[in-house]
This record gives C-alpha cells, sequence and structure tokens, in this order.
C-alpha cells in the first residue's frame, strides 16, 4: 500500500463525508462535524498504532491496509450517530432527541465492534499465517479504539454542532 494510494483513499472519503454533511449554506453547513469525524478516525488509528507499539507488536507491511477497514468501519459509525442525534428544533428538544437516539445507536455500534472484534480476534488466533494474524491484532485493536471514539468524541461534536444550529 503506497503513501498516493492512502493519500487518494482518505481524499475520497474526506469529499464523501463532506458532501453528506456539508451544505451550499455557511450556517447550516456541518463541514467542521464531518473534520471532526475524519480526524476521530486518526485518532483511533493512533490510537491503535500506540498500542501495538506498548505492546511490542511487530510492523508488516499487509498491516498498512488497516487505514482503509478502519475508514470503512468509522463512516458508517459516523453516518449511525449521526442519524440518531440531528434534526432537533429547541434545546429541549435535543436533549431528549439525543438520549433517545444514543439509545438506539449505541447498541448497534456495540454490536457491529463486538462481531467485528470477534472476528478479527479468531483471525488472530488461528491464523496460520503470521501476515493474516498480524493484520488481525492490529484490526482487533482499532474496532475497539474507534467504537469509543465514534461514541464519546464524535456524538459529543454532533451534540454541539446541532446546539450551534438551534436558533436562539
Amino acid at each position: 500500500v503506497s503513501v498516493s494510494s492512502f493519500t487518494w483513499c482518505f481524499t475520497l472519503m474526506f469529499a464523501y463525508v463532506f458532501s453528506f454533511l456539508g451544505s451550499a449554506n455557511p450556517l447550516t453547513s456541518r463541514k467542521i462535524l464531518a473534520c471532526a469525524g475524519i480526524f476521530g478516525i486518526l485518532l483511533s488509528l493512533g490510537a491503535t498504532i500506540g498500542t501495538a507499539a506498548l505492546l511490542d507488536l511487530r510492523f508488516l507491511p499487509v498491516d498498512a491496509a488497516l487505514p482503509f477497514v478502519a475508514m470503512g468501519i468509522s463512516v458508517d459509525e459516523i453516518f449511525v450517530v449521526y442519524g440518531a442525534v440531528t434534526g432537533a428544533v429547541s434545546k429541549r428538544e435535543l436533549d431528549a432527541k439525543y438520549v433517545r437516539g444514543m439509545t438506539h445507536a449505541v447498541p448497534t455500534i456495540l454490536a457491529t465492534t463486538a462481531t467485528s472484534f470477534f472476528a478479527f480476534t479468531l483471525g488472530y488466533l488461528y491464523s496460520p499465517v503470521p501476515m493474516i494474524s498480524s493484520f488481525c491484532i492490529f484490526a482487533s485493536f482499532n474496532v475497539v479504539y474507534n467504537m469509543a471514539v465514534q461514541l464519546t468524541f464524535f456524538a459529543a461534536a454532533c451534540y454541539l454542532d446541532e446546539v450551534r444550529l438551534i436558533p436562539t
């Protein structure tokens, strides 16, 4: 995986998130929220690499594909959280919608994280191929960190962005 393919993939994913969350009206555009979502991906990747370094795991060439997996999983969770907490017209309604929306979003994200974590952990434990085993352990860490980032950092960013949009 070359730096140019990583750059192109990240640029395309960034453009996709921007086009979904952005709008022509600068007052209602959610471009900063899109940046927060992309930053969350980088946070989870950083935590994954930090944990691997702390555990003295070797980084093999196949592990360079991890950012692509992380982007796919993260963008899905970004849209789940975004859809759960947007659209309120007052601060009181926002608080109720946020609680109700996160009540539905958290189990969804937990279920996808648990299944992904389980699959990657099994790949790590039972794969006879060292490169696949290495990729799976990195991916296991990443899905857990990604869930934590999306349910804390990005959910808070969504809430603050909704507060910004509520007329005073």
